[in-house]
């Protein structure tokens, strides 16, 4: 059988009666595929396809209809999360760029993929890309003597009149704002 007809099928006839997918055939039977336009192959066909070639078709169409599903999905998820009238459109592309380089992912669809997949909050991601610079600027003054203490790295963008200071425990590093008066 073709492969656009059996991504297409809904059905067969045998003998000019229906008869079901998963039944096998007899030798001199006459088939009689039925197709619909919007009908997709069903993962239950894997357990019945006897060649190896339309089980490799059935699982990269469902691969690719899960993929194209999933980023529209995404996308619809991120222009709901960017709310009112601002869409993904108006997002400048350096702050798509960054929220890329951020996740390791490569593609602005891999990106939506992710959200639609439920890897990615479509909230997170919208209010990330929103933003004009990063949230944390980067640290002039890294920790270096750590003892192999446990360190959380946080973003505390104190005011000019407040000193921070740490102390080192046994167990962990803590911070504070210390108000200078």
């Amino acid at each position: 059988m073709h492969t656009d007809i059996g991504h297409a099928c809904v059905g067969a006839r045998v003998d000019r009666q229906p008869y079901p997918l998963s039944q096998p055939l007899s030798s001199g039977q006459t088939v009689e595929i039925i197709t619909a336009p919007g009908a997709r192959p069903n993962a239950a066909w894997l357990n019945f396809v006897v060649s190896s070639k339309a089980r490799a078709k059935i699982r990269q169409l469902l691969k690719n209809l899960k993929r194209d599903d999933s980023v529209s999905l995404g996308r619809r998820l991120l222009n709901h999360a960017l709310g009112g009238s601002r869409k993904l459109a108006e997002i400048p592309q350096e702050n798509i760029q960054r929220e890329l380089d951020r996740m390791k992912l490569a593609t602005l669809d891999d990106l939506l993929a992710e959200i639609g997949l439920g890897n990615a909050m479509s909230v997170v991601v919208a209010k990330i890309c929103s933003k004009a610079k990063p949230w944390c600027r980067p640290l002039r003054n890294r920790i270096t003597a750590t003892c192999r203490l446990k360190a959380r790295m946080a973003c505390l963008s104190p005011l000019r009149s407040v000193v921070v200071r740490s102390q080192a425990t046994r167990s962990s590093l803590t911070s504070a704002q210390v108000k200078d008066w």
